[in-house]
């Protein structure tokens, strides 16, 4: 009987370290799973010239600046990642469609010589936005011309 109880108990011990083990293995992968999202290199603030940007987990993404003239601009719209591209896809600029934005911009601005046509150059830019996530997830910058320039987004200091 004595003998049966300790070889109960050493079988008791057993499957409490193997259920440990396979605890630890388990938890380990979901860490791991949780590192190699390569999303996880975009989520979150980034600083941009005269403004902040947040990508969110919803693939949904804010961006505020001001612009020229001291103009507060909000885009709004949504992101993916491809390999190492993020596509920004503008659904709304301060609240309006992308075309009805560059519209009131042409009433206001349209006599400026020139301005129709940068206006129309920042919109078309605007809809679809590419941008190329450097190794260190440090950086995002336009694999193009944004408006009359690139754009470099670089990732807030946590804090």
């Amino acid at each position: 009987m004595i003998q049966h109880l300790a070889r109960h108990r050493e079988d008791n011990g057993s499957v409490k370290r193997s259920v440990a083990l396979g605890a630890m293995a388990l938890l380990g992968i979901m860490v791991m799973a949780g590192c190699s999202n390569p999303e996880a290199k975009v989520l979150g603030k980034w600083d941009v010239p005269g403004g902040s940007a947040e990508f969110k987990p919803d693939h949904t993404v804010d961006i505020t600046f001001t612009g020229a003239g001291n103009m507060s601009i909000a885009i709004a719209g949504t992101w993916k990642l491809e390999k190492e591209t993020v596509t920004v896809t503008t659904t709304t600029v301060n609240g309006k469609s992308v075309d009805n934005f560059a519209a009131e911009l042409k009433k206001t601005l349209g006599a400026i010589p020139g301005a129709a046509a940068q206006i129309d150059n920042a919109a078309k830019s605007l809809k679809t936005l590419e941008m190329k996530l450097d190794e260190s997830g440090k950086t995002l910058a336009s694999t193009g011309a944004v408006g009359a320039g690139n754009l470099t987004l670089t990732r807030k200091a946590e804090g």
